[in-house]
């Protein structure tokens, strides 16, 4: 059952329809957190090209880039080497260039004068990624509208009001093979 982070009426009856398709999503069909993914990419996908919008996938966003604090990930491993200050240097030119993507970018012109909307932006995530949610934060900062659509078994973490926030509960049961 899809949840909606914040009360259902707060949300546009466009994303209440997409929160509809994704409940009809049956995630144990998939094998992979890949497969799983992609399978909500592509319901998002539909769901924008049934509205007459245009999807992109993989959508380079100007002006947002890493920082520091982004990675969810933090390696225990220590490494014999230790950086210098030009490799610092390097990696953030490289961090600069590197540019944030969003996993759906969604134009929503339209022909009719005064039907147009915001842009729409998504990210599908099925852990609580930061880099996700401060993309998010900077697409809104920019005025486009912002969807994080978070499937898994952990709730997601707290959003900001102009994040809109769409929650799968998943777990997946795992199946333990014997040694035959």
């Amino acid at each position: 059952m899809v949840e909606f982070i914040r009360g259902i009426d707060e949300f546009p009856l466009e994303i209440r329809i997409l929160a509809a398709k994704l409940d009809s999503l049956n995630l144990d069909d998939y094998e992979t957190r890949h497969d799983r993914t992609m399978a909500i990419t592509k319901v998002v996908f539909d769901w924008a090209k049934d509205c007459d919008w245009s999807p992109e996938l993989e959508f380079r966003i100007d002006g947002v880039y890493r920082e520091n604090g982004d990675y969810t990930r933090k390696t225990t491993r220590k490494s014999k080497y230790t950086p210098s200050s030009n490799q610092d240097k390097f990696q953030a030119k490289w961090n600069r260039r590197r540019g944030a993507i969003a996993d759906v970018y969604i134009n929503r012109d339209s022909l009719e004068p005064g039907m147009s909307l915001r842009p729409l932006v998504i990210e599908i995530d099925s852990s609580n990624k930061k880099w996700s949610l401060r993309k998010l934060e900077k697409c809104s900062e920019k005025g486009w509208d912002c969807l994080w659509i978070r499937w898994g078994p952990n709730a997601p973490i707290p959003t900001p009001e102009d994040v809109m926030c769409i929650y799968i509960p998943f777990i997946e049961e795992r199946v333990r093979k014997g040694p035959n």
